[in-house]
């Protein structure tokens, strides 16, 4: 599948492989390099006819063709495409057994969040959008001010934050931002029109951390959209302490 994505004078191509979920950004002349991959025409066929046109070179035509099979977005005539592909996935399998025994991170068994962030939808749909936004800035502001003027009873209550057992609740509360966190990723990606297949848990030594797949958001034509689905894990944290401080 393949998406011209423009941004300003610059113009890219985004290429999917929807069954991996990866995506590729190219140029627009590998692009037509690409598309002349029909599987009708073989790689010297190609070679002459756009040498014969002018503006590609022959070893440019060789390294995208190459590029292409390697990345498995085109196969050869021969059995090399198939027997690159039964490697790569018994590498695969093997780097995943692998996995499992990596003591510094661990990932624990992924689910596909995909019914929970439809069921969540209204929540995205509240807080992502511009009037949210706008109060978002505004209780932040009023806060600030707030919190200067009350400085020494802010700080007093930082006090004896990890005496007895409250340390135990401080990492609850923790591990709760961090799914809050993906939890705006993965609902800012879907309100744009991207898919979230995945998410789980990874123990970075021993740490519990959440994370989402929003691999898709490469597929969102707008910048600002990119941009939002990196920031809404942020956003959505803010928006707890906002609310806590608002409390």
């Amino acid at each position: 599948m393949f998406r011209i994505q423009n941004e300003g004078s610059t113009s890219t191509v985004i290429v999917e492989d929807p069954l991996r979920n990866s995506y590729f950004q190219v140029q627009p002349e590998d692009y037509r390099i690409l598309l002349a991959f029909t599987g009708q025409t073989t790689l010297e066929q190609i070679i002459h006819q756009m040498t014969s046109e002018g503006g590609e070179q022959k070893q440019h035509i060789e390294t995208i063709a190459q590029w292409a099979v390697m990345q498995n977005l085109a196969t050869s005539v021969g059995g090399d495409s198939i027997q690159r592909l039964t490697q790569m996935q018994q590498q695969r399998r093997s780097a995943k057994a692998w996995g499992r025994w990596n003591l510094v991170s661990i990932q624990l068994p992924t689910f596909n969040p995909t019914s929970l962030l439809k069921i969540l939808s209204p929540i995205g749909n509240l807080i992502f959008n511009r009037w949210a936004i706008s109060l978002f800035f505004v209780g932040w502001l009023w806060c600030g001010w707030q919190l200067s003027i009350e400085r020494e009873q802010l700080i007093g209550g930082y006090r004896g934050i990890l005496a007895g057992n409250k340390w135990l609740w401080l990492l609850g509360v923790w591990v709760v931002l961090k799914l809050v966190h993906e939890l705006g990723h993965g609902l800012f990606c879907r309100k744009q029109g991207g898919e979230v297949p995945q998410a789980g848990i990874v123990l970075l030594l021993f740490t519990p951390l959440a994370f989402v797949n929003v691999t898709s958001s490469w597929r969102l034509p707008n910048r600002w959209q990119r941009i939002g689905v990196a920031l809404a894990g942020m956003y959505l944290e803010l928006w707890v302490a906002l609310s806590a401080a608002l409390i």
